[in-house]
């Protein structure tokens, strides 16, 4: 009924990447009936310990408006217009 992809990325390291491990947040998508119940939200948090475990340095995604709350409630914020960041270093979040 819902579903979150995340993509492994490696950068040259550098201030926002440390390691230069990211990740890219995909089809974050529940089906209309099954919205605003929690589903994406817990999918989410278990996409982010998973990206912890990983050590991944930082998780990036597209936001639509509609999107941009669920984000924000799991610790995503706005780094440019419908880009958001969700920082994974320094005891962030």
């Amino acid at each position: 009924v819902s579903t979150v992809f995340l993509s492994l990325v490696e950068k040259i390291p550098n201030a926002e990447y440390p390691n230069g491990i990211t990740g890219i947040v995909h089809n974050v998508y529940t089906y209309p009936a099954y919205r605003k119940t929690g589903i994406a939200t817990a999918l989410l948090q278990e996409m982010v310990k998973k990206a912890r475990h990983l050590d991944i340095s930082a998780i990036d995604l597209i936001a639509t408006g509609e999107g941009r709350p669920l984000y924000e409630k799991v610790g995503f914020s706005t780094i440019k217009e419908t880009y958001m960041r969700l920082s994974l270093i320094n005891g962030k979040h």
